[in-house]
């Protein structure tokens, strides 16, 4: 078992480097530990707040044929629109992020992409409509206030009235692309590979995470952090008290994600929570805070294949990246 997380903007005395540090990304330098570490914390790159404001986010749950869902997962891995796939128990067998730059890309790759895959037996969608919490907003508490800033966790240059057309170009989807596998690289290496200064490689992806398109994250595997049961619920309420249900629900510590939908249930609600007794207890501690509410459905996690593009093997170990295609 790899030891516990430490996050550091220092070097150990005995580590010190013996030339001066090169320019990197604002990521570098906070996630330090042992050796046996490796894999199971990193830093990328990732769609941002604003994200699902301008572009297309779906939650797809998948039905596999029985005894095919590893075979059907490990086939979506490769698909640059899944961002992230679940293996579940409950309603469904996979639970997919998918993100596309427009519905028509999204759709096409519904339709022309994942309806194909051998060993399906159905496909269920929920657009997301809005995104109150998404899962690089939430944390451990293990960054201090300095640290977040680095990560860009900080007060965003809104977007509001503009279309996506001109906010990125394809040499923002470069710069995105070198810096999804490891958020920590000199700047002088990722302008090197796309063809640019490092200062121009710098100053545009700091526009990027100050419009709140691209954030970078601070990831974790769920065991390392203490919190190794995943679930999500599909749950509603309706009328004018889902804004407010949102909020609530969004306060809560053990919500990493939480988004209005559009289909047979108004919201998606993503959790990490200490053990499975746990979502009995939050479930009911939730009705009261909302009486309205009712959960359709409960998908728990009981392997995760990829998270935003990272690969996984069966320890949890981050083994490889696939780049997200989505800006």
């Amino acid at each position: 078992m790899p030891c516990r997380l430490s996050l550091a903007g220092s070097y150990p005395k005995s580590h010190a480097p013996l030339t001066p540090p090169r320019p990197r990304s604002p990521a570098a330098g906070l996630v330090s530990g042992m050796p046996d570490l490796h894999g199971f914390a990193w830093i990328s790159t990732g769609p941002g707040p604003e994200f699902t404001r301008l572009y297309c986010t779906a939650i797809v749950l998948v039905s596999c044929q029985p005894g095919l869902r590893l075979q059907v997962a490990d086939i979506i891995a490769q698909h640059p629109e899944a961002a992230t796939i679940e293996v579940t128990v409950g309603g469904a067998d996979l639970q997919l992020d998918v993100v596309a730059r427009d519905l028509e890309s999204l759709s096409s790759y519904l339709i022309n992409t994942l309806d194909h895959v051998p060993g399906i037996t159905s496909v269920k969608t929920a657009f997301i409509t809005r995104l109150y919490q998404e899962a690089s907003s939430w944390g451990l508490g293990s960054l201090d206030p300095s640290q977040l800033r680095r990560l860009g966790v900080q007060r965003q240059q809104k977007t509001v009235g503009r279309s996506r057309e001109g906010l990125v170009d394809s040499l923002d989807r470069a710069l995105i692309k070198q810096l999804s596998g490891d958020g920590r690289r000199a700047w002088a290496d990722v302008a090197a590979a796309c063809g640019t200064t490092a200062g121009t490689a710098k100053r545009r992806v700091e526009r990027l995470t100050k419009t709140g398109l691209v954030r970078f994250r601070c990831d974790v595997s769920r065991e390392l952090a203490d919190f190794p049961v995943a679930v999500s619920l599909l749950a509603s309420v309706l009328g004018p008290r889902l804004e407010t249900a949102c909020r609530i629900i969004q306060e809560q510590p053990e919500c990493r994600m939480i988004a209005k939908v559009s289909c047979h249930y108004t919201m998606f609600i993503n959790l990490w929570l200490r053990d499975l007794g746990h979502i009995q207890e939050f479930e009911s501690a939730l009705v009261e805070k909302i009486p309205s509410l009712q959960v359709h459905d409960r998908l728990t996690t009981v392997k995760t294949v990829k998270r935003m593009g990272a690969l996984f093997d069966d320890s949890g170990r981050r083994t490889d990246i696939v780049p997200l295609n989505a800006w």
